[in-house]
């Protein structure tokens, strides 16, 4: 399934790449470019230099181009004479694709003025033939309407210097720019451009306050244009919004300063509280981890004396039941009659084997004991 569309009043205008859309519920769809092209006869293309400066006996080169559909299949050249165009022998032209080109050479002062050029196709001819003019070379003449600008967007230092350009004397022109000192139009050359193809230069790198001479020219290979000179004196700005840039950093600057202050004091203040904390912590654990502190403390019975005249043996006490208080486990406590300590006892550990002495005051629970004789030793179990 397809469609067609018919172009009704076609022109070279119409010419270019067309594409076909279409959409439904489902979606849409663009087919691929298709391009059409519409047949006319050659016209003269409006944007060619129509105008050529020469000498006597100095050969040009004319050219001449054209817009068409297919390309252009010959030209014809003519002389334009007051009466009647005289052609123009086909040896003299050359043709490649949309232009021509001519190598003309007036022999005298009547041979300057219009050259014609027609172009054909498979379509036609054209109506009306290209018309360039062959004029006798000159300078080319100075520029006009020359500007300095310089815009709130641009820097003090920077400067456009804008020219109309003259008539070019037949001949192709570049334009040149001396930047001088205003003291002396021939005082020294501060910068120069030269060959430009127009009369646009941009300017930098201006001193502020400083009054400078732009001196614009034309050339071509006749010669050189007389000067048009543009004085200029660049402006001096104090940059308010550098200044107030510069007192917001250092408003800025200054808050920062205090912010900063206020965090290292209170910073301060918490390492002080800390280490307080640290140490209170400190002697707490200390005075935790030192001896326990005793619970109810029960005395042993007075300590067991030999009977005066006596080295060693068991009291007459030695098969009196006692009730003791004495440790969780079943430790031994033993009271020797010969201790060199006589008011301290040593308790003997099972478990361990060990001795050791002991004031006769003793973390204990309760637990019965019973003294019994054990040679030179009252032993309490």
């Amino acid at each position: 399934m397809g469609w067609r569309v018919a172009v009704q009043g076609a022109s070279r205008r119409l010419s270019g790449a067309y594409t076909c859309a279409a959409a439904n519920s489902l979606g849409a769809a663009t087919s691929h470019p298709l391009t059409l092209n519409i047949k006319y006869a050659p016209v003269c293309k409006e944007d060619q230099q129509k105008q050529y400066g020469t000498g006597i006996q100095e050969q040009v080169a004319v050219t001449c181009t054209v817009d068409s559909y297919p390309p252009p299949t010959s030209f014809r050249w003519a002389f334009n004479r007051s009466q009647e165009a005289m052609d123009i022998p086909r040896n003299t032209y050359s043709m490649t694709d949309q232009s021509s080109a001519l190598m003309y050479t007036p022999r005298t002062e009547m041979d300057f003025g219009s050259l014609l050029c027609w172009a054909a196709n498979e379509v036609g001819v054209m109506d009306q033939p290209c018309v360039l003019r062959v004029v006798p070379a000159a300078k080319p003449e100075p520029v006009g309407n020359c500007d300095v600008i310089n815009n709130n967007s641009m820097s003090a230092s920077e400067a456009v210097v804008s020219c109309t350009p003259g008539w070019d004397g037949g001949l192709e022109q570049s334009f040149t720019l001396e930047v001088r000192e205003s003291k002396n139009k021939h005082s020294r050359i501060l910068a120069s451009v030269q060959h430009s193809p127009l009369p646009y230069f941009n300017l930098k790198g201006l001193k502020p306050r400083e009054h400078y001479l732009f001196i614009v020219t034309a050339v071509n290979s006749r010669g050189t244009s007389p000067p048009v000179t543009v004085s200029y004196i660049t402006p001096f700005r104090e940059l308010p919004s550098i200044a107030s840039h510069t007192a917001d950093s250092a408003t800025w600057i200054s808050w920062t300063s205090f912010v900063a202050v206020i965090f290292g004091a209170m910073l301060s203040i918490l390492s002080c509280l800390c280490a307080v904390l640290g140490l209170m912590k400190f002697k707490s654990s200390a005075g935790n981890t030192a001896a326990p502190k005793p619970s109810t403390l029960s005395p042993f019975p007075p300590p067991l004396k030999a009977a005066p005249g006596r080295d060693s043996g068991c009291d007459e006490r030695a098969s009196r039941k006692s009730s003791l208080t004495g440790m969780g486990s079943s430790n031994v406590i033993c009271s020797a009659y010969d201790n060199p300590y006589p008011h301290q006892e040593r308790r003997y550990v099972p478990d361990d084997g060990r001795y050791f002495a002991d004031d006769g005051r003793y973390n204990i629970s309760s637990v019965s004991a019973t003294l019994k004789t054990c040679g030179n030793d009252n032993v309490y179990h």
